[in-house]
C-alpha cells in the first residue's frame, strides 16, 4: 500500500511555502532585494506574479516604503485625516503616509510651492536622501551641496552599493529595492542595525540554513540557522523567500520571540558554476580556478561546513555563490536550494540539424548565448537527447542539462496523491521541480516508475515503466537477506528489498534495475581485464571518449571485489595516463560522454601496510590449504592495530613489509612493497615528505614505522631522535604518484 506523508505536522508545512519568485526580476541582486523587502511586507508586487522592476517610483509610494520600512505605520491611522499639502488631501491613498514621513519622521519634504507632488517620479538623488535621513545623518554629518555630497555619503557609507547613482533620474522599483535593502543591514549613524526598527530585536551574522519550502521533512514556522557556529531550529511567523536560504544577515524576532524576518547582507557574490573542485579550491565551467582557504564556510545541503570537509560535496554542474566582503574577501560559500535556477523543461526529441529542442522552451538569443552542461561537462548542441532535462540560470548564463533517470516503485507521495510535491522510491525522498505538481493518482499501489531528474536531484517528470526504464550503477555500500543499500555514482542513497540475496557482493560496483513487488535487482557489473583505451588526465579522455569532470571514479584492488570511490585529484597532475591494462569497467551517458570509471590500484589507499606475518592452515592430512595473515599496521591517529584475514592462495610471503587489503574476513589482495632507498635525517623536510635521490614522496598519513633492529613500533619523531638512517618504502614507482608507506629505522 502506497504511503501518503498525512499528519498534521507535515501536511502543515504547506503553509509556509517561500513567496515565489517574482516573474519579471532577472539578477541575484534585484531578486534577493525585491523578495527581501516584500516578505517584510515593506513593497508588494501584482497580481500577475510580476514586480516591473523598469517602472518608476512615486514620491507617495516611496513615502509609504519609507514609513514602512522605519517601523511608523501605526502613526498613519493618527495623521490621514489631515490634509498638509493641497494635492494630497484626506482622501488621498497615500495621505497617512505622506503627513507620517513629513510631520511625525520628518525625512520628507514638500516643494516650496507648498504642493508635495505625490505623483512625480521620485528621483535617485531624493531617495539617496530620505534614506540618509532615515539612519540619521543630517546636513551637517554630509555637507551643504546638495545632490552631490548626499550621493558621495552615500557611496562612502556603503548605502549604494551595487547601484551607480543618476541624481535626476526617476527611482525604478528594482534599484530602489536594492537600496532600501542596503539601508536595512546597515547601522544607523547612533548605533544599532537598522532593521531592528521592524522587529522587537535583531540578531546579526546569522546564517540561514533551510526552511520548510528547501527542507521538506522541517515541521511548518520552523527556520534552521546557524549563529557563532551552533546551528538551531526557531520558529517563525514569516515565510521566508527561498533565494533567502543560504544567505547570512540580520534575524528579526518579534515580541514572542519568534522570527519575523531576514535581512541578508550585501556581499559582492560570484556566481559559478562548478567544473570540478578539491580540497584547494574550485574550478569552474568556462575557465578559472578560485582558490579556497579550508577554513571557509560553506553552506551546503541545508547544514554550515568548513570547505576542509564541504569541497567534496559541491558536485560538478552546480551553481554555488562567492560571496566577498567589500574589501574582497571571500568570506563564505552557499548553494542555493535551487542549484540549476529557473523553470525545469524536458525535451521532447533529439537535437537535429534542423532542430534544436531547446528552442521549444527558451529565445535564439540564449540558446546561442549560453553555456551548454550536461551531466557536468560543457558540450554542444549535438548531445541533447529526448527526455533530458534542462534548465537555464540567467546569472551565471548557463543551461544544465541532465538525462539522470531512476526507476523504482512509488513506495510514498507527499502531500497527496492529486498535488505531489514529493516522491520517496527505493527509500529516497525526491523533491519535484517547482511548478510541477502531478496528479500520480492513476498509478496503482507499489507501481514502477521512471523518474526524470534534474543535475540537482529534483523530480521534473514521472513516467510509467512501460513507457520508459532506466539502469543506474553505484556501489553496494550495505547487504543483507532483505535490505541493500547502493550509493549510486551522483551520490544518491537508495535502500530497498533485493531480489536476491547479495551479501556476497557487498562492497562491490553494482548495476540496479526494477524488478516486481517493489523490489532492486542488484547486480555485480562484469569487469575486464583491461580495456583498450587509456585515460589522459590532461586532456579529460579515455581514448576518444570525453570524461566529465563530475565523472564518478572507483578503484578496486583486483578484477572481482569490492571498490573504493577516489577523487580526481587522486589521479596525479596533468601529465597522468592511466593505461587501458588499469581501467576495469567505464560507463557512459546517453550522448556518449564517460560518466564513471573503475579503476585498479591507483592511490593504493585500499591497502593496509605495515609488517605481515603469515601462518599456515593445515587439513586432517597435514596438507597447507591457506593461510591466515596477520598485519600490524597503523592509522592516521598514530595508533598501531592488528588485522587478520584468511588468504586460500598457497603463495610465497614477500615482505615482511606489505599492503594487504581484506574485505568480509577475506585477503582480497597483497601487495609488494618497493624499497626506494636509504636516507639520512637530513633528507625529511618534515613530517610529510621525505627526499630520496633527487625524488620528493609524500609521506601518507598513517605510514607505518619501525625500527629494524627488534620491529618495535614508534612513531617518526622517536625515529628520527634515535636513528641515523632510514630505509624507505613506497607502494608504487614515483612516476606512478608512489607513497611511503613504511619507514624503517637503523641504528
Amino acid at each position: 500500500m502506497r504511503k501518503f506523508l498525512a499528519t498534521a505536522l507535515v501536511c502543515a508545512a504547506l503553509s509556509v511555502l517561500p513567496a515565489a519568485a517574482f516573474s519579471d526580476v532577472t539578477g541575484s541582486d534585484a531578486a534577493l532585494a525585491a523578495e527581501t523587502l516584500q516578505s517584510l511586507d515593506i513593497i508588494g508586487g501584482f497580481e500577475d506574479g510580476s514586480y516591473r522592476p523598469q517602472s518608476p517610483l512615486t514620491r507617495a509610494q516611496f513615502s509609504k516604503i519609507a514609513v514602512i520600512a522605519l517601523g511608523d505605520e501605526s502613526q498613519v491611522v493618527l495623521q490621514k485625516s489631515f490634509t498638509v499639502f493641497p494635492d494630497v488631501r484626506s482622501a488621498h491613498w497615500a495621505a497617512g503616509y505622506v503627513n507620517v514621513a513629513v510631520r511625525y519622521s520628518k525625512i520628507f519634504n514638500g516643494y516650496p510651492d507648498g504642493t508635495f507632488m505625490p505623483d512625480k517620479p521620485i528621483t535617485e538623488a531624493e531617495a539617496v536622501t530620505i534614506c540618509l535621513r532615515m539612519l540619521g545623518y543630517d546636513v551637517e554629518d554630509i555637507g551643504l551641496f546638495w545632490p552631490t555630497d548626499y550621493i558621495g555619503k552615500a557611496a562612502e557609507l556603503g548605502l549604494t552599493d551595487g547601484l551607480v547613482i543618476t541624481a535626476n533620474s526617476p527611482m525604478t522599483r528594482g534599484r530602489a529595492a536594492i537600496l532600501v535593502a542596503n539601508m536595512l543591514a546597515m547601522d544607523e549613524k547612533e548605533g544599532g542595525v537598522f532593521a531592528a526598527r521592524i522587529g522587537a530585536t535583531a540578531e546579526e551574522n546569522v546564517t540561514l540554513l533551510a526552511a520548510p519550502a528547501t527542507d521538506l521533512s522541517m515541521a511548518a514556522g520552523t527556520l534552521r540557522v546557524s549563529v557563532g557556529g551552533t546551528q538551531s531550529t526557531l520558529y517563525s511567523n514569516k515565510d521566508i523567500p527561498g533565494v533567502q536560504v543560504g544567505r547570512r544577515g540580520v534575524l528579526l524576532k518579534g515580541k514572542d520571540g519568534k522570527v519575523a524576518g531576514f535581512v541578508p547582507y550585501r556581499y559582492e557574490d560570484v556566481a559559478v558554476t562548478v567544473k570540478s573542485t578539491d580540497k584547494d579550491g574550485i574550478s569552474v565551467l568556462g575557465g578559472g580556478r578560485y582558490l579556497i582557504p579550508i577554513t571557509t564556510e560553506v553552506v551546503v545541503g541545508g547544514s554550515l561546513e568548513k570547505y576542509e570537509t564541504a569541497w567534496s560535496d559541491l558536485r560538478s554542474g552546480t551553481s554555488v555563490l562567492l560571496h566577498y566582503n567589500p574589501d574582497g574577501v571571500l568570506e563564505y560559500i552557499s548553494m542555493g536550494y535551487t542549484v540549476t535556477g529557473g523553470a525545469v523543461h524536458v525535451l521532447k526529441n533529439d537535437y537535429s540539424a534542423s532542430r534544436n529542442p531547446l528552442l521549444d522552451f527558451y529565445s535564439d538569443d540564449i540558446v546561442k548565448n549560453a553555456v551548454l552542461v550536461k551531466n557536468g561537462a560543457a558540450v554542444t548542441a549535438s548531445a541533447l537527447r529526448k527526455n533530458d532535462t534542462v534548465s537555464y540560470n540567467a546569472d551565471t548564463r548557463i543551461l544544465t542539462v541532465s538525462d539522470m533517470r531512476l526507476t523504482g516503485a512509488l513506495e510514498a507521495v507527499y502531500p497527496t496523491e492529486t498535488s505531489a510535491q514529493q516522491v520517496t522510491v527505493y527509500g529516497h525522498s525526491f523533491r519535484l521541480a517547482e511548478g510541477y505538481t502531478p496528479d500520480l493518482s492513476g498509478f496503482a499501489d507499489g507501481e514502477n516508475v521512471t523518474l526524470l531528474l534534474t543535475a540537482d536531484g529534483r523530480v521534473a517528470e514521472i513516467r510509467k515503466f512501460t513507457e520508459l526504464s532506466a539502469t543506474v550503477y553505484g556501489q553496494l555500500s550495505g547487504a543483507s537477506g532483505d535490505s541493500a543499500t547502493v550509493v549510486l555514482t551522483n551520490g544518491i542513497t537508495l535502500t530497498g528489498k533485493p531480489s536476491s540475496d547479495c551479501s556476497d557482493i557487498e562492497g562491490y560496483f553494482v548495476s540496479v534495475t526494477a524488478s516486481g513487488g517493489g523490489k532492486m535487482n542488484v547486480k555485480a557489473v562484469d569487469m575486464k581485464s583491461g580495456i583498450s583505451p587509456s585515460f589522459s588526465f590532461g586532456t579529460m579522455k579515455l581514448g576518444n571518449m570525453t570524461v566529465s569532470p563530475a565523472a564518478a571514479l572507483y578503484e578496486r584492488v583486483s578484477k572481482a571485489g569490492p571498490v573504493a570511490r577516489v577523487d580526481l585529484s587522486d589521479l596525479g597532475g596533468s601529465s597522468t595516463v592511466i593505461a587501458g591494462s588499469k581501467i576495469y569497467h567505464y560507463i557512459q551517458d546517453s550522448s556518449g560522454q564517460v560518466v564513471a570509471i573503475v579503476f585498479s590500484n591507483i592511490t593504493g589507499d585500499m591497502y593496509s601496510y605495515g609488517r605481515m606475518r603469515a601462518q599456515p592452515v593445515l587439513n586432517e592430512d597435514g596438507e597447507e590449504v591457506g593461510r591466515t595473515i596477520t598485519l600490524r599496521c597503523r592509522g592516521v591517529d598514530g595508533s598501531y592495530t592488528s588485522v587478520t584475514g584468511t588468504d586460500n592462495r598457497i603463495t610465497n610471503v614477500i615482505g615482511p613489509y606489505v599492503g594487504v587489503y581484506i574485505a568480509n574476513g577475506k585477503v582480497n589482495a597483497i601487495t609488494a612493497l618497493t624499497q626506494l632507498g636509504t636516507v639520512k635525517v637530513t633528507g625529511f623536510l618534515g613530517e610529510k615528505q621525505v627526499e630520496v635521490g633527487s625524488r620528493t614522496v609524500t609521506i601518507a598519513d598513517d605510514v607505518y614505522v619501525c625500527y629494524d633492529s627488534n620491529g618495535e613500533e614508534t612513531t617518526l619523531a622517536a625515529l628520527k631522535n634515535a636513528c641515523t638512517s632510514f630505509k624507505i618504502y613506497v607502494d608504487r614507482t614515483v612516476d606512478e604518484g608512489g607513497v611511503v608507506r613504511v619507514i624503517v629505522g637503523l641504528k
